[in-house]
């Protein structure tokens, strides 16, 4: 049983199960807990979403009423519009709060698939941003684009703020944003809707899907792959996201059969990725990051990573951040350094002030 059904009915079903229940469930949620990837994607626009339980009988009593808005700060408010869970809810929020909404509240709408909300949030001229059409793709909603596109917003979107790194545009963002979780529906809607294919954002698609794993998107886009830099760029995703046997096999496509008669001549850019390669594997997420880490040190041992190192690249940055940062979000990151120590590598002293606290 949800929290909120407890404190919401369960406690108040007589006055034993009041005592016995009041300590623990004294509080209702409105919110659920964003993921830290999440954060980090909207971390300028924000993203605030309603909890699966969504107490509407009881938020529409408590904030009908003035009194209660009156002692929250603007950014509150903004809260609590954003993750007002029904329609009776939001409307209440918007009655009240007389503030100018901010994009972050039109993001959350768009990401909680909440077409009521999103339409809403135009009448009353809610600020808007690209983020708010990639949190709609991003969550796979269509409706929600299906509506942004019969309202024009599609082509009238501002400029990402959180988004930046994605290329293209709004159909660079929007494709890209779809690949990152694999939502094939949203890419053909996308095709077929409004001529945006992911093929004109290739490079970028493919990092998005091969970092978390998607490897039938990137089968799809690897032959479109046609510059070495650019395969060697994906071939850092793919060390992060997917698996070993995918990894050697992508490898074979971007590097061929010969990898230690290609160092001598690859340049700068392309060593860099081969760091990347190591880095990432040792950062990802998958249950086989010892193994493609290992794998990887065999083709390449520690020439591409010290070569990055004595250049003053030593934190190794990738696509969506440092190898320290992201080995250290892992339970198992002292094992991770001790796998590195093993093979006498070490974070500087730059990375352990920045990337691990």
């Amino acid at each position: 049983m949800h929290a909120n059904d407890v404190a919401t009915t369960l406690k108040l079903l007589n006055r034993d199960a009041a005592a016995l229940l009041r300590a623990r469930y004294s509080s209702i949620t409105l919110a659920r807990e964003t993921p830290p990837r999440l954060r980090e994607l909207y971390a300028n626009s924000g993203l605030c979403m309603a909890t699966d339980c969504w107490p509407g009988r009881d938020f529409v009593a408590h904030w009908g009423r003035p009194e209660p808005w009156r002692a929250l700060s603007a950014r509150k408010r903004w809260q609590l519009v954003a993750a007002s869970g029904d329609r009776p809810s939001l409307d209440t929020a918007l009655t009240h709060c007389r503030f100018a909404l901010t994009e972050a509240v039109a993001v959350s709408a768009a990401a909680a698939g909440n077409v009521y909300g999103v339409e809403r949030l135009l009448e009353v001229h809610c600020r808007w941003s690209n983020d708010v059409a990639a949190a709609a793709a991003h969550f796979g909603h269509t409706a929600v684009l299906q509506l942004l596109r019969e309202q024009g917003m599609l082509c009238q979107m501002g400029r990402p703020r959180c988004w930046q790194e994605l290329e293209g545009g709004l159909p660079g963002i929007m494709t890209e944003a779809a690949c990152r979780v694999g939502h094939g529906h949203i890419i053909a809607w996308l095709e077929e809707q409004l001529g945006w294919r992911m093929t004109h954002h290739a490079a970028a698609c493919a990092r998005a899907a091969a970092g978390n794993g998607h490897v039938g998107l990137v089968e799809q886009l690897a032959p479109l792959l046609i510059d070495p830099r650019t395969r060697t760029r994906v071939l850092a995703s793919v060390a992060y996201g997917c698996s070993l046997d995918y990894l050697q096999r992508y490898f074979q496509i971007s590097l061929g059969n010969n990898p230690a008669a290609q160092m001598a001549s690859r340049e700068k850019a392309e060593v860099m990725a081969c760091a990347l390669g190591d880095a990432c594997a040792l950062g990802s997420p998958t249950a086989d990051w010892a193994a493609k880490f290992d794998w990887l040190w065999s083709l390449w041992g520690p020439e591409p990573w010290r070569s990055e190192e004595a250049a003053g690249h030593g934190s190794m940055w990738q696509w969506h951040g440092s190898v320290w940062h992201l080995a250290a979000q892992h339970a198992d990151f002292l094992a991770r350094l001790q796998h590195l120590a093993a093979c006498d590598l070490a974070p500087g002293p730059a990375a352990c002030v920045t990337d691990m606290r």
